[in-house]
């Protein structure tokens, strides 16, 4: 989707739920920028905003669009 990925998880039981923690970050090409364990921890990472613009205009999405395709 051209975005960077912020998939956040819990860790730890609640009840009878277990969550798996594994929060991390991707960037717009799938690369993983940060994976967090099973444990609860606080992290940060820095992301470079300017990544988006170059992916979306190396890989122009709008440019395959076929509005009249779309019946809406």
């Amino acid at each position: 989707n051209q975005l960077f990925v912020c998939a956040v998880n819990g860790c730890g039981t609640v009840g009878r739920v277990q969550s798996t923690g594994h929060s991390a970050v991707y960037d717009p090409w799938g690369t993983n920028l940060l994976e967090m364990n099973t444990n609860e921890g606080l992290s940060s990472v820095d992301i470079d905003l300017t990544v988006v613009k170059d992916i979306r205009n190396k890989i122009n999405i709008f440019r395959d669009r076929k509005p009249e395709l779309y019946n809406l």
